[in-house]
């Protein structure tokens, strides 16, 4: 036996279906962020591993490396020792020391972008629970609404 649903539960179904795409398509910029759209922030060089950081402060040196101002910090003009600008596709700038090899530079932007992927899915997550939210609390109080007014109302027509 199948019990068909009456014309006020399918018009909420709808309805409900409707807003859910309505809140989707308003919040369509954050639930399918990508790593590029983070804006860059001084935070996400706190998230990097401890051997990215050394690289980005000139702490790793390589093995054809004689230059000793480097292995013991920069006493000297520190802009002398800056080399390349190496820009990111969220549009951060990594500026690494002359001594860091392609393979070091490569390093620090893997690590950054896999940095950048765990905050983007971590925003994505974030606009995922604000968005069922948004959908979810005007739903359940349509429906509880309905409800109640439909209750009140067979009130006075049935004695």
């Amino acid at each position: 036996m199948s019990k068909r649903l009456s014309g006020w539960w399918r018009l909420w179904i709808v309805g409900a279906v409707f807003y859910g795409l309505l809140v989707t398509l308003v919040m369509r910029d954050s639930l399918f962020v990508k790593p590029e759209d983070i804006r860059w922030a001084e935070e996400h060089i706190r998230h990097l591993s401890d051997r990215s950081l050394e690289i980005l402060s000139g702490n790793v040196f390589n093995q054809f490396d004689s230059d000793l101002k480097h292995q013991k910090g920069l006493r000297g003009d520190q802009k002398s020792a800056l080399g390349d600008v190496v820009e990111m596709p969220n549009g951060a700038k990594l500026t690494f020391f002359k001594n860091t090899t392609i393979e070091q530079r490569t390093e620090v932007a893997i690590d950054y972008m896999n940095v950048l992927e765990i905050l983007a899915r971590k925003q994505r997550l974030d606009a995922t629970k604000e968005a069922a939210l948004l959908w979810l609390i005007p739903s359940l109080f349509s429906l509880v609404a309905g409800w109640a007014i439909g209750w009140i109302y067979r009130g006075f027509i049935r004695p």
